[in-house]
């Protein structure tokens, strides 16, 4: 699996398949705050930029970028690793993916 997930603040989201395949799909506004909340949840400015770990072969890579107040950060964390404020987090972001891949709009590449 190599998806990218990129969540506008304007409402928009767009899911990247590893195989070329593209998904766009609308983000209403709650979902939005729900994820910012998250976000801040988690502390996320003020984690470690990487938590390493030695991913096993079922483990997921996520790498985790934000972008808010003019503030940008990168955590890069594996599954069978994820510190606790994270687990909200990606949580949420993998519920965006389900939906964006089940009731978002495809292109082919």
């Amino acid at each position: 699996m190599d998806d990218r997930l990129c969540i506008y603040s304007g409402g928009s989201c767009e899911l990247y398949r590893k195989n070329g395949v593209k998904y766009t799909c609308p983000v209403f506004s709650l979902k939005l705050r729900r994820l910012e909340q998250s976000f801040e949840d988690a502390g996320f400015f003020s984690l470690p930029a990487e938590y390493p770990g030695s991913p096993q072969a079922y483990a997921v890579r996520y790498s985790i970028d934000y972008m808010a107040k003019g503030l940008k950060h990168r955590v890069t964390a594996c599954s069978d690793s994820l510190p606790d404020p994270l687990v909200p987090l990606v949580r949420e972001l993998d519920q965006c993916v389900l939906l964006v891949s089940i009731a978002g709009v495809r292109t082919q590449p």
